[in-house]
């Protein structure tokens, strides 16, 4: 940028070679007042002081008119976020400078301020002939429909004679191609008629009877006859509710627990008893002659037993208490299967008896 900006200086620069007729006819005194304020602003720009150096820079393209300040102007209102005064600056200034070396990076910039600052409407209207209104203004849409708005909000307002308007607020951001199918309704607020198909009820054709025969008489509905209450009601005992056959599952697997309990629980005994026994036959030769070698072999014998002990208790007990969990569960069940007696009145000779439980 800063060599841009160099070069436009030396546009600035009246000399006898390079000024030609423009120099001239121009004011040597207001050149160099337009020369200094070139350099004031040139240095606010480097500073970053982008207020002062639009001031010095406005002055001096007022004073000498070179359009090439026109590029420095536009820098500097697109650092300032001025877009619309940068859009037209750097537009004056490929206009007044057709020839100019950095066109094709003015025109890009162009290009992405004006994606950045407008967005598009596209019209699909109903009737054809309707008119669009933007905040406030008719506008005239192009031969596809689309209309160019800048960013931010717009109230869109779409009217036709003989017909209600439609009125919309709308955000639009920079770059947008927004699709607008708009159909005005008539101000009757009729709309147009639809003639939908009615489904036709499907009725079953009478039969159709030979030549000459009667018809076939209708036959007649017969009610079925309701339940009749019998005089003695009968109510089972609990003596007479069959006993579930085999038991419950969880009584089944709690019988299949207790064998092998029993089994490890015998097993951890009788190694318990085993050791006992080697402890004190081995305390009892240690006492007097016993090697090494002999208390070491003694001592693994009676960590296996134990060992042995420790798992025929431990797994013993374990499997003793599931199976004691297991037939607890079953006989639950085995109750909660019974079926309540239903609430009944018997009748018997000379009285009325309740039975059953509520």
């Amino acid at each position: 940028m800063r060599r841009c900006l160099l070069a436009l200086f030396t546009v600035l620069v009246l000399t006898h070679a390079g000024a030609g007729a423009v120099a001239a006819q121009s004011d040597p005194g207001r050149d160099a007042e337009a020369r200094g304020l070139f350099e004031a602003g040139r240095a606010a720009f480097d500073q970053g002081r982008y207020q002062d150096a639009l001031g010095y820079f406005d002055r001096a393209y007022q004073l000498s008119r070179r359009p090439q300040l026109l590029y420095n102007l536009g820098q500097v209102h697109d650092r300032l976020r001025h877009d619309e005064e940068a859009l037209t600056a750097f537009q004056q200034y490929l206009k007044q400078v057709p020839g100019a070396e950095n066109r094709a990076e003015v025109e890009h910039r162009i290009q992405a301020m004006r994606q950045a600052m407008y967005g598009s409407l596209h019209f699909t209207l109903s009737p054809a002939n309707a008119e669009v209104w933007v905040d406030g203004e008719a506008k005239q849409l192009d031969n596809t429909g689309r209309l160019q708005v800048t960013t931010g909000s717009h109230e869109i307002l779409v009217r036709a004679e003989g017909h209600d308007e439609l009125r919309q607020r709308m955000n639009v951001r920079g770059g947008d191609m927004i699709e607008l199918p708009i159909s005005l309704q008539p101000s009757d607020g009729s709309t147009p008629a639809v003639i939908a198909p009615t489904p036709t009820p499907l009725v079953t054709p009478p039969p159709v009877e030979a030549p000459g025969t009667e018809p076939a008489p209708t036959p007649a509905v017969v009610e079925a006859p309701a339940p009749t209450q019998p005089t003695n009601t009968m109510s089972l005992t609990p003596n007479d509710v069959p006993a579930a056959r085999g038991g419950s599952t969880a009584t089944t697997l709690a019988w299949v627990a207790v064998v092998p309990a029993g089994l490890l629980l015998a097993a951890g005994t009788g190694f318990a008893l085993l050791g006992s026994k080697e402890f004190d036959r081995v305390d009892d030769k240690c006492r007097s002659t016993c090697t090494a070698a002999e208390r070491d072999a003694a001592g693994e014998t009676l960590k296996t037993y134990e060992l042995i002990t420790n798992v025929g208790f431990i797994g013993g007990g374990a499997l003793a208490a599931l199976a004691t969990v297991l037939f607890i569960v079953g006989g639950n069940s085995n109750q909660s299967e019974q079926p309540p007696a239903q609430p009944a009145i018997a009748f018997g000779p000379g009285s009325i008896m309740a039975q059953g439980s509520f």
